[in-house]
């Protein structure tokens, strides 16, 4: 398994901080991107598969 990147672990840390007073559900990219200090386009770059899989799971 290839190792994270510096933004890829930034990113997850926000994401595990932020699940500590939201539920995962009431998140938006938005709230972890500003958690992390980083832009919308950072977060696309790296989880782009993984926000479409999640967009196409709560349409479906």
């Amino acid at each position: 398994m290839a190792e994270l990147t510096r933004t890829e672990r930034d990113f997850q840390r926000a994401l595990l901080h932020l699940l500590e007073d939201h539920s995962f559900l009431s998140l938006s990219v938005e709230q972890i991107c500003q958690e992390t200090m980083m832009h919308r386009s950072s977060f696309d770059r790296y989880f782009a598969v993984l926000t479409a899989t999640l967009m196409i799971n709560m349409i479906y």
